[in-house]
Order: C-alpha cells, then structure tokens, then sequence
C-alpha cells in the first residue's frame, strides 16, 4: 500500500524537471511553477508544497496522471528540438564539405535556407524521460 509520502515522493522528480526546464527556458523560478501548474491543473502554491515535500500537499491519481502527461509532452518538444538541431547541423556540415573556398561575401549568400533559420533558445538536450510513476500503486493512495 503506498502513502501519502509515498505519493509526494513518486511525483516529484518530473515535477523537479519539469520546473527546472522552464528555468531553463528563460523563467524565474515563481514564473515556472505557475507555467507546470498551469500544465498539470493545480495552483504553483501545491507545485511548491509538493517540491517542499509539505505534509500538507495531497497528490491524487489524477494529478499523477496530468504530471506525467505534460512531463511526456515536454520531453517529445524538446526531442523534436533535438532532432531539428541534428537536422540543420547535418545540413551545415554537408555544405562546408561540399563548399568551395568563397568569399565571405558570396558564401553568406549561397547559404542554404535551413541554415538560414533564425535563432531559437537551445534548450538543454540531457532533458530526457523519467521511468513511468506505478499507477497500480498511486491508485491505492
């Protein structure tokens, strides 16, 4: 039988994460944990009661359930990131190997589009998924 700590304690490592990637992404730490509890459907003040490991703090089913499901979205952005970056990064190398010695001037302009693309935050690629919470046992909370 699992209990209420039990319970605190199996969501918080993706919360930990989820909270610290949108620090990551430009956030101060209050702003972040209004962004996750926006995502899982509780206020940041249970974000932080949960992250504080507060006795108060009640994590139901559902919110394991909603946790992990914006956990899985998060991680699927920042792999289609990660797989767009390896994307241009592939194209920019084919193109120095294939590019002749130019002038800056001429190569600026002879750059493929996808080199082209502006700029995005680099998100941090070590963001990877979390072993799944035991539902079996959350639902016994």
């Amino acid at each position: 039988m699992i209990t209420p700590d039990d319970a605190r304690e199996a969501v918080r490592p993706p919360l930990v994460l989820l909270v610290d990637h949108h620090v990551e992404q430009g956030a101060d730490r209050m702003q972040a944990y209004g962004r996750v509890a926006g995502l899982v459907g509780r206020s940041s003040a249970w974000v932080r009661r949960v992250l504080g490991r507060d006795p108060r703090a009640t994590v139901g089913l559902h919110d394991a359930l909603n946790i992990r499901a914006a956990y899985d979205r998060v991680c699927a952005r920042v792999e289609a990131t990660t797989a767009r970056v390896d994307a241009l990064t592939a194209a920019l190398e084919d193109y120095a190997d294939e590019a002749p010695a130019r002038t800056s001037r001429s190569a600026a302009r002879s750059v493929p589009a996808a080199a082209r693309a502006p700029a995005r935050r680099r998100q941090d690629l070590r963001f990877r998924r979390a072993p799944l919470i035991p539902v079996s046992a959350l639902a016994a909370a």
